[in-house]
């Protein structure tokens, strides 16, 4: 028996962050920063996950930018 489990985006960022990438959250459908989380786009980006939550708790289908 084959089994699949899906992670939400928010786990996904998650597990950027825990391997050390910052990373910021998009507008869905795109490559630009999601403006009313992260003002500074880039600057903004975050390996907290507390922050991180709260970004994909409020905006759960923004992509993911990871951020080096």
């Amino acid at each position: 028996m084959i089994t699949t489990q899906t992670k939400s985006v928010a786990e996904h960022a998650l597990a950027y962050a825990k391997l050390g990438w910052a990373v910021l959250p998009l507008a869905p459908g795109s490559k630009k920063p999601l403006t009313a989380c992260v003002p500074r786009s880039y600057l903004d980006a975050s390996r907290d996950e507390d922050k991180i939550k709260a970004w994909w708790a409020a905006h759960p289908t923004a992509g993911i930018g990871p951020y080096r």
